[in-house]
C-alpha cells in the first residue's frame, strides 16, 4: 500500500501541537504493531457500551454537543446537490463506463485525484493488481488532524461500475450513476465541505477500485495494508448507492456489525444525524447482507457501516446500461450525503464557527428590486426575498463557497459566487440587467464530418421560454438598419471545457420585424444563400423561442467549430445579441445524448437557464 513513510506536518494550527507519525519500516515491526493494535482494538470495543462512541466514550448526544446544534444543521444545509450532479455527469454521462479493465476507469481515478488536489488534500494513488492481473488504483486524499493525527476516520465509496445484463459484453456501457457514482460524488462533496476547516483527527477521503468484481479487492488491499501498518482507524463510513428513491419507502438504509469491531455505535450516530438534521426515514441492519467495501474494513478489525438507499428490492437499472443520472432523486441523494458529512465532522471534531451573508440586489436602469428572490444554489438554505431597497441575507452559514442566484419575476436572473469565512460576514452585491435574458435550452445540435471539413459543419439550436421579450422597435436593441437602431446582431457558440467557439456578425440588412411596430411579434434574420456568413436563419418570437441554423457550406466563410475525438464539449453556451444591449443566453448540458467526444456530434436538450450571460 502506498502511504507516506513519515507523516510530519509542522504548523498544524492552534488546536494542537506538531506530531510526527513514524510508520513501521519492517514486516516484523509491522506484525508486532498489528497484533498489539488488534488486541487493543478488541479490548477497546468490548469495553464500550451499546450506543457509545468507541475510543471517545461519548454518547451520541455528547458527540453532537461538541458544536451547537445550529452548526450541524448549517452543515446539513450546505451540502450542494449541484456539485453532486456535476461529478456524476462526468463519471456516468461523459465516461459512460468505469469497468475496471477500461481506460475510462483510470480517467475516473484521475478526476477524483484532481478534485482532492484542488482542495489542498495530501493526495495519491494506492496501487494494486487484481487477481486476474490488471493494475488498479484506489484514490486517497488525506486531511491531517491538528490534535492527534494518528487517529483516523475514513469515508469512501467504490468508483468502478459494471453492466451485468446477460446480453451485455464486458466492455459495454456501464454508466453506474447510482452504483456508485452517487457514493463517489458524496465523498468528493464531504471533502469539499471539510477540507478547509481544522479537525482534531485525521480524515481519509477515498474511492476504491474493483468492488464490482464481487470480492472488493481495492478496499481489502487498503484495509489489509492499514492493519499491517497498525493504523488507528476508528471508523469507516462506506457510501454505496444513495440516489435511487424506492417508490415504496424513500430514505436511508444503514448496515453495520455487532461482532468483532462492533459498529453499532457508529450506526446509532449516523442514524441520529440523518433523522435529527435531515428528516430522513432510517432503517438499520446489523448485519443485513449488503456486500460492499465496509465488509473488508470490518474483517480487518475496523468499525464500519454502509449508507445505502432504502431497499425493498434493487431498482430495475441496477447493473444495467440505464443506470443513468436521470433516475437519481436529488433530495434523497443530497440528504444522505449530508448525514454522512455531519457524522464524519463530528467524529473528527471539526472546528470553526458560522458566518453571515449581507447582500443587496439592484435592477439596472433603476427598476424596483422589491420581492426579488435570492437562493443559495444547490443547498437547503431557505430562499430570501429582498426588501424595498434590495437588502437580503442569511445568518448561520457554514463556512465555504456558495453561488447566489437572484430571480426577479421568474424571468430576470443574475448570480454571483461568494466565500463565507469562519465566523465572518460576507458582503454580496448583485445587479440584474433586464437586457440580459437567460432562457431555457430546448435543443442543441453540432455536427462535424470526419475527416475534418468545415464546409460541411452544422450548428442548430432552439430555446423555448415564456420569459423571452423583444427589443423595442426603433431602440438601440432593434437589430434592423436605421437611425437610432442597433444595426445588426451577433451569434456565439462556445465551450469553456474544450475552448472551441464560433461567432458570426448578423448584418442589419438581413433583419426584419415580425408583426406591426405597435404590436411586434418578433424579429427574423434570413440569409438563405449564406452570403454574409454561415448562419442562414435566426428567429426571435416573444414569449416563445429563440432559434438559429448555421451551416458551413456558404460561399464566403466555413463554420469553424471543430469537434475533436476524445474531447467532450459540455456545457455549451449560446448567445444571440441584438443591437447594442439585448442578449439571449442559453447553456446546454442538462440532458446530453452526445457530448462531442466522438468527434462528430453534440446533441443535448432540456437545459435550465444559465445563472449569468457569458
Amino acid at each position: 500500500m502506498l502511504l507516506p513513510p513519515v507523516a510530519h506536518r509542522p504548523g498544524l494550527g492552534s488546536r494542537g501541537s506538531t506530531i510526527m507519525l513514524a510508520y513501521p519500516t519492517s514486516r516484523l515491526e509491522a506484525g508486532a504493531r498489528t497484533k498489539r493494535a488488534t488486541n487493543g482494538a478488541r479490548a477497546r470495543w468490548a469495553s464500550t457500551c451499546m450506543g457509545c462512541i468507541a475510543g471517545l466514550l461519548l454518547t451520541v448526544t455528547e458527540v453532537q454537543a461538541q458544536q451547537p446544534q445550529e452548526f450541524w444543521q448549517a452543515l446539513a444545509d450546505a451540502a450542494n446537490v449541484n456539485h453532486l450532479y456535476d461529478h456524476v455527469d462526468y463519471l456516468a454521462t461523459t465516461l459512460r463506463t468505469r469497468h475496471y479493465k477500461t481506460a475510462e476507469m483510470q480517467l475516473a481515478n484521475e478526476y477524483v485525484k484532481a478534485e482532492f488536489e484542488a482542495l489542498g488534500l495530501d493526495t495519491f494513488f494506492d496501487p494494486f493488481t487484481t487477481i486476474d492481473g490488471y493494475p488498479q488504483n484506489n484514490v486517497i486524499g488525506i486531511k491531517y488532524g491538528v490534535l492527534d493525527p494518528s487517529r483516523i476516520y475514513v469515508v469512501g465509496g467504490h468508483l468502478d461500475s459494471r453492466n451485468r445484463d446477460p446480453a451485455a459484453g464486458e466492455f459495454d456501457a456501464a454508466p453506474g450513476a447510482d452504483d456508485n457514482g452517487t457514493g463517489s460524488a458524496a465523498v468528493l462533496e464531504a471533502a469539499r465541505l471539510l477540507a478547509s476547516l481544522d479537525t482534531d483527527y485525521t480524515i481519509y477521503f477515498m474511492t476504491f477500485a474493483t468492488e464490482e468484481l464481487g470480492f472488493p479487492e481495492g478496499s481489502d488491499h487498503f484495509a489489509a495494508g492499514a492493519e499491517l501498518l497498525g493504523l488507528d482507524i476508528q471508523g469507516f463510513l462506506n457510501i454505496d448507492m444513495i440516489g435511487w428513491k424506492d417508490p415504496k419507502q424513500g430514505g436511508l438504509w444503514i448496515e453495520g456489525f455487532t461482532d468483532g469491531a462492533s459498529s453499532v455505535w457508529l450506526m446509532d450516530l449516523l442514524r441520529s444525524n440523518a433523522e435529527d438534521f435531515l428528516g430522513l426515514a432510517v432503517r438499520t441492519e446489523a448485519p443485513g447482507g449488503l456486500s460492499s467495501d465496509h465488509e473488508n474494513f470490518h474483517a480487518h478489525g475496523y468499525p464500519a457501516v454502509i449508507s445505502h438507499e432504502w431497499r425493498t428490492q434493487f431498482h430495475g437499472c441496477h447493473h444495467h446500461v440505464c443506470d443513468e443520472v436521470k433516475h437519481l432523486d436529488a433530495d434523497q441523494w443530497r440528504a444522505i450525503t449530508a448525514a454522512n458529512v455531519i457524522t464524519l465532522a463530528q467524529l473528527a471534531n471539526v472546528g470553526g464557527s458560522l458566518g453571515t451573508i449581507d447582500g443587496t440586489v439592484t435592477i439596472s436602469g433603476g427598476g424596483d428590486p422589491t420581492g426579488t428572490t435570492v437562493r443559495m444554489s444547490g443547498t437547503a438554505y431557505p430562499e430570501q426575498v429582498s426588501d424595498p431597497v434590495g437588502d437580503f441575507g442569511w445568518e448561520g452559514v457554514f463556512p465555504g463557497n456558495y453561488t447566489l442566484v437572484a430571480d426577479k419575476d421568474e424571468c430576470l436572473f443574475t448570480g454571483t459566487d461568494v466565500v463565507v469565512s469562519d465566523g465572518g460576514t460576507t458582503v454580496a452585491a448583485m445587479t440584474i440587467v433586464p437586457e440580459e435574458q437567460q432562457v431555457h435550452g430546448r435543443k442543441l445540435r453540432i455536427k462535424n464530418k470526419l475527416p475534418d471539413d468545415e464546409s460541411r459543419n452544422k450548428i442548430s439550436f432552439r430555446s423555448k421560454d415564456a420569459c423571452i421579450g423583444l427589443p423595442v422597435p426603433d431602440s438601440t436593441s432593434d437589430p434592423r438598419c436605421g437611425p437610432g437602431r442597433g444595426n445588426g446582431g451577433t451569434i456565439m457558440v462556445s465551450s469553456a471545457l474544450s475552448l472551441q467557439s464560433f461567432s458570426q456578425t448578423l448584418p442589419c440588412e438581413n433583419w426584419s420585424l415580425l408583426g406591426e411596430p405597435a404590436s411586434p411579434k418578433g424579429y427574423s434574420y434570413v440569409d438563405k444563400e449564406l452570403d454574409e456568413g454561415p448562419c442562414s436563419r435566426v428567429t426571435l418570437k416573444e414569449g416563445r423561442f429563440v432559434k438559429a441554423v448555421c451551416r458551413g457550406k456558404g460561399p464566403t466563410t466555413d463554420l469553424d467549430y471543430d469537434l475533436e475525438v476524445g474531447q467532450p464539449q459540455m456545457p455549451v453556451s449560446v448567445v444571440v445579441t441584438t443591437g447594442a444591449e439585448r442578449k439571449y443566453c442559453a447553456e446546454f448540458g442538462g440532458k446530453i445524448k452526445r457530448d462531442g467526444s466522438d468527434g462528430t456530434n453534440v446533441s443535448a436538450k432540456g437545459s435550465d437557464p444559465p445563472i449569468i450571460c457569458p
